[in-house]
């Protein structure tokens, strides 16, 4: 399976919108549990067909458009930009080399509650963060007004 970004338009109240879109490529033989369906219809065939990926398996993309939080861009491009976490604020991750990020539902005193998709492969799920995690890069927040 390979991934490929590509350009959508689409229509909403009447005005155009041009946004960029990952797109896996899935091949009949690849046979990845999440797209079985969309290749079952090809039978004998090799043929290439394009599935956009659920918003469940993109961490900022669930927490901007599922969740209302402040931020743009993906987990390797967003950059802290505060010292301490705070509600409603993003903390950024790194797991050996793989980046995500959580929403920080709540800050309690020496740990976070935290909203996220994609942790567990393309799944919503909540968790406890401590605050001394090594794998804490740093935090994100912008103010929505």
């Amino acid at each position: 399976m390979a991934y490929i970004e590509t350009p959508i338009l689409y229509e909403s109240a009447g005005l155009c919108y041009y946004e960029p879109v990952d797109l896996n490529i899935v091949r009949r033989n690849d046979k990845p549990h999440t797209f079985t369906e969309a290749t079952s219809s090809y039978s004998n065939s090799d043929e290439v067909v394009f599935v956009p990926e659920p918003v469940e398996c993109r961490c900022v993309q669930w927490l901007r458009e599922v969740k209302g939080y402040n931020v743009k861009g993906d987990a390797n491009t967003i950059q802290p930009n505060v010292d301490k976490p705070f509600q409603h604020g993003v903390v950024i991750q790194d797991y050996d080399g793989v980046r995500h990020v959580s929403g920080i539902k709540y800050v309690l005193l020496d740990r976070l509650l935290v909203e996220e998709s994609n942790f567990e492969k393309c799944t919503p799920t909540e968790r406890v963060i401590m605050l001394d995690d090594p794998n804490i890069v740093g935090y994100y927040y912008k103010n929505p007004n």
